[in-house]
């Protein structure tokens, strides 16, 4: 069953308003999941939660500073889950309540590509990965318009093609029949 109307909208305002706090502190809230895919391509999504992850120069700065700004900022936003580099929150509403889950990731560099920028993220190997971030907007039903940044579509899917294929190794979560239709 597709998200509401209702729910959608206020997903998407609950996600802007994440966005614009993270940025203004210095990190980078990257829109991921179901909402990334709707924000690329448009298409009519299923959406359980939200996803993000924030792009940090320093882990523990950063989900702190997240942390102290969602207590202070409002106060039906309830912290779920916290591990050294994610947050879960779940946020009431009217409508229900809506999943927020941030996943920090520590960059090493920001360079600007033709779209947006690439992150440089260097792993515990010395392999250098490279995650391309474009903007991509998402329609309330009332027309109004929020911005994102967002993992390129090639990125996406190649990524989401890793995971359903089982080549890739450490995954988060295991691959659901959901993942594959």
């Amino acid at each position: 069953m597709p998200t509401t109307p209702n729910q959608r909208d206020i997903d998407i305002r609950i996600a802007s308003e994440l966005s614009e706090s993270i940025e203004d502190n210095s990190d980078f809230f990257v829109l991921t999941g179901s909402y990334s895919i709707d924000a690329l391509t448009g298409a009519d999504v299923k959406h359980n939660d939200i996803d993000a992850n924030i792009f940090t120069k320093d882990l523990p700065v950063a989900l702190g500073r997240v942390v102290a700004l969602l207590q202070a900022c409002t106060d039906d936003m309830r912290l779920t889950k916290r591990t050294d580099t994610r947050l879960e929150y779940l946020r009431s509403h009217r409508h229900g309540s809506t999943q927020v889950e941030m996943q920090f990731v520590q960059y090493d560099g920001l360079k600007r590509n033709a779209e947006g920028f690439d992150f440089t993220l260097l792993h515990k190997s010395d392999h250098e990965s490279i995650v391309p971030i474009v903007r991509a907007g998402l329609r309330e039903t009332d027309g109004h318009e929020h911005s994102f940044y967002v993992k390129s579509l090639p990125f996406a899917i190649g990524t989401w093609a890793l995971r359903i294929s089982g080549v890739a190794l450490n995954q988060k979560r295991e691959v659901r029949d959901s993942d594959t239709r």
